[in-house]
């Protein structure tokens, strides 16, 4: 967001469902606004961990082609979808920038990132990183150069992915009773409240125990209207017992609440 104020960008914000971005409220604000661009996270969107389906996908690059949009699609989660699913970008290469790094796949410490571009944008898009960024680290991008040709790269993913299971398995397990956003391999979760509980109060509540967990005001680009949820992260603990030791402080502070509430609605 810091960026599109540099730029001068008016961000719109959409409404989500379960199952990603809203077709028709997109279909509606690129009619009432003057829409140039669209910014997507098809794979595992952040913070919902929603992966757009494909029938969504084709919807949505119909869109941009009916109202000539230009598209950035941000794939900064797109290792961890078990079945992939083509990007929007490749039905519209002319319009899109694809976006993917390892800095959530590898390790941040490598901090490089690949886009494809547009032949006709290429030169703006060079001297915008340029003038915008460090160059990456030459011994760096020959490390990584180095894993993605080799097997190691895919060995990598397919570890991380492994324990990945496993604690979503455990989050599932805590908190299953609640309106968890399915994903078995994602780094975070995404948990959404009833409108009585306050997803501000909540983080609060976990922070008051020691424990940090996103609001999902957080993400908001404006004061548009959002659910209540609270985003977890699963890949943040060290272990699978601190993560289960964060995860029982949380259903403890959810069932604090939620008895606070019940108890103040009988009082009334």
């Amino acid at each position: 967001m810091s960026l599109s104020n540099l730029f001068g960008i008016i961000l719109v914000p959409i409404i989500t469902n379960d199952d990603g971005i809203d077709i028709d409220e997109l279909k509606i604000t690129c009619k009432r606004e003057n829409v140039k661009g669209i910014y997507l996270m098809p794979d595992c969107h952040n913070p919902t961990t929603v992966v757009l389906r494909l029938d969504k996908r084709l919807e949505i690059y119909k869109i941009i082609l009916d109202n000539n949009l230009l598209l950035i699609e941000d794939s900064t989660y797109g290792f961890t979808l078990l079945n992939k699913i083509k990007p929007i970008s490749h039905y519209i290469p002319d319009n899109s920038f694809y976006i993917a790094g390892i800095s959530k796949s590898i390790n941040p410490t490598f901090r490089i990132s690949y886009i494809v571009s547009p032949k006709k944008y290429l030169k703006q898009l060079i001297h915008g990183v340029n003038n915008l960024t460090w160059m990456a680290s030459p011994i760096n991008a020959e490390i990584v150069a180095q894993l993605q040709s080799s097997s190691k790269y895919d060995e990598i993913i397919a570890s991380k992915l492994l324990k990945m299971k496993k604690r979503n398995t455990l989050v599932d397990d805590i908190l299953g009773n609640y309106h968890l956003i399915p994903n078995e391999t994602s780094l975070f979760r995404y948990l959404i409240l009833p409108q009585s509980i306050s997803d501000i109060g909540i983080e609060l509540s976990c922070l008051e125990k020691g424990l940090q967990i996103f609001s999902s005001k957080r993400f908001l680009v404006s004061t548009h209207p959002n659910k209540n949820a609270i985003r977890l992260s699963i890949s943040g603990p060290k272990d699978i017992e601190e993560l289960r030791k964060g995860l029982l402080i949380v259903k403890d502070v959810l069932i604090a609440t939620e008895a606070t509430i019940k108890q103040t609605s009988s009082l009334i």
